[in-house]
């Protein structure tokens, strides 16, 4: 388990808000942990959206944060947007990936079991990481306009929930900066 904090302060420099984000280690996530909540409507596609909770004797959080340390061999800033750039076929990446690949079919595989859903699985996560390229969301402490070093930060994936469309199912996720001060 791995904390990371973010703060930034308000327009008016008189409160703080922080952010902390658990990130947990993909090898060490227990299905019997997982809870998949009502499913929806998907306002976003055609189907539906499942959010998932992640629950223990110690904490319960709102999605699955988890530490995703790859090796990044630059940052673009496009309009006002990150997209992180990296290099698939150098071992510490490809591990990486095998790992995301794995845990993704499990978390799909998982969800397909407990919900009697037949359609197919879709691994855009592991596919954009193979891709060698992947968009970086803003949060509170994470401004679009700033510096873009590749050697002092690690990311998290937050995967929120599953969306199921008429034929596949799927990850919903986002790629959030933590500086590894902080981790």
């Amino acid at each position: 388990m791995h904390n990371v904090k973010r703060g930034k302060w308000d327009k008016n420099n008189q409160a703080l808000f922080l952010m902390m984000i658990i990130s947990i280690d993909m090898q060490k996530i227990s299905l019997e942990n997982i809870f998949l909540l009502e499913t929806k409507r998907n306002n976003i596609m055609n189907g539906n959206f499942t959010k998932i909770t992640y629950s223990n004797e110690l904490f319960t959080m709102n999605g699955i944060y988890v530490l995703c340390p790859i090796d990044v061999y630059s940052v673009e800033k496009i309009m006002n947007k990150k997209q992180v750039r990296l290099n698939p076929s150098i071992s510490t990446n490809s591990l990486l990936i095998q790992e995301v690949s794995k845990f993704e079919n499990r978390l799909l595989d998982y969800y397909r079991q407990s919900r009697n859903c037949d359609r197919k699985v879709s691994n855009l996560l592991s596919k954009q990481l193979q891709g060698g390229c992947i968009k970086v969301y803003k949060d509170f402490g994470n401004d679009a306009d700033s510096p873009c070093p590749t050697n002092s930060m690690q990311y998290v994936i937050k995967i929120s929930g599953i969306w199921e469309s008429p034929e596949e199912i799927g990850l919903t996720y986002k790629l959030f900066e933590a500086n590894e001060n902080y981790i």
